[in-house]
C-alpha cells in the first residue's frame, strides 16, 4: 500500500510539473529589426520635367510682357511670341490661348483710345493687329465699321512738316517695297552707323515698322541698330542723338 501511494505521489508531481510548464507565460517573440534599404536598392529620384518647366516660365514671361503692352513688339521679346512658343510645346494649353485672346482685346482697346483722340492712323494700325490676331472676332468687325464712319467724316489731314533729323519715306513706295525706297533705307542705315544716333522708325503699323527695321539692319551687318518703332500716319525715319 505504501508503495502504491508513493507511486501515485510521483505521478501527481510529474503531472503538476507538466501542467505548470504548459501554463506558464511564454516570452513574446522578438520582432525582426526593420531592414534599411541600401543606397543601391533605393528608387532613383523622379527626374524634373523640363517641358513643364519651360511652359511655366514662358507663360510667366508672356503674362508680364502683356502687362507691359509688349504685344507684338519688341522683336523676340513680346507676349505673342511667347504664347505661341507655349502652344508649340502644348497645343491645347488653355492659358496660352486665353493670352492670345487678351492680346486681341488689348489691341482693340488701344484702337478705340486712339480713335477717341482722332489719331485714326494709329487706330487703324491697332485694329489691323487685332484682326490679324483673331480675324473672326465680332467685336473687331463691329469697331471697324465705327472707325470707317469716323474717318469718312473727318477733315482732310494737313500735310506733315518734317522736323529736325527726320527723313520722309514715300508711303506708296513703301507699300510696294520699291527698290528705290530700299536703297534709301540702306543709306539711312549707313548714316545711323556713322553718327551713332538712335533710329526712331515712324510707320503706319507694326508690320511695316518691323520690315523697315529689318531692311536697315541688313544694310549694316555687325552693327547693332538701336531705336524704336512708333505708329504714325506719315512714314519717316528720325535720328535722335544719344545723351552723352
Amino acid at each position: 500500500m505504501r508503495k502504491v501511494m508513493s507511486q501515485l505521489c510521483v505521478v501527481s508531481l510529474s503531472v503538476w510539473s507538466l501542467v505548470a510548464c504548459q501554463t506558464a507565460p511564454q516570452p513574446a517573440p522578438k520582432k525582426p529589426a526593420p531592414q534599411v534599404a541600401s543606397p543601391q536598392s533605393r528608387p532613383a529620384p523622379k527626374p524634373l520635367n523640363t517641358r513643364e518647366q519651360n511652359i511655366k516660365r514662358l507663360l510667366a514671361d508672356a503674362d508680364y510682357a502683356l502687362s507691359q503692352d509688349q504685344l507684338l513688339m519688341p522683336l523676340n521679346d513680346n507676349a505673342h511670341d511667347r504664347y505661341h512658343a507655349v502652344l508649340l510645346l502644348d497645343p491645347g494649353n488653355s492659358e496660352a490661348k486665353t493670352g492670345l485672346q487678351a492680346i486681341t482685346l488689348r489691341y482693340l482697346e488701344l484702337a478705340r483710345s486712339a480713335a477717341a483722340r482722332s489719331r485714326y492712323a494709329e487706330a487703324q494700325a491697332h485694329l489691323k493687329n487685332a484682326r490679324d490676331m483673331d480675324p473672326n472676332n465680332p467685336l473687331v468687325e463691329e469697331f471697324a465699321v465705327v472707325l470707317r464712319k469716323e474717318i469718312a467724316n473727318q477733315k482732310p489731314p494737313t500735310p506733315y512738316k518734317p522736323g529736325p533729323n527726320e527723313h520722309m519715306l514715300d508711303a506708296k513706295a513703301l507699300s510696294a517695297k520699291n527698290p528705290g525706297l530700299i536703297a534709301q533705307l540702306n543709306d539711312l542705315a549707313q548714316l545711323a552707323r556713322e553718327s551713332g544716333d538712335l533710329v526712331m522708325i515712324h510707320a503706319r503699323n507694326d508690320a511695316e515698322g518691323r520690315w523697315i527695321y529689318q531692311r536697315m539692319r541688313e544694310a549694316v551687318p555687325g552693327f547693332l541698330l538701336r531705336g524704336d518703332i512708333r505708329i504714325a500716319q506719315q512714314p519717316r525715319i528720325q535720328f535722335v542723338p544719344r545723351l552723352q
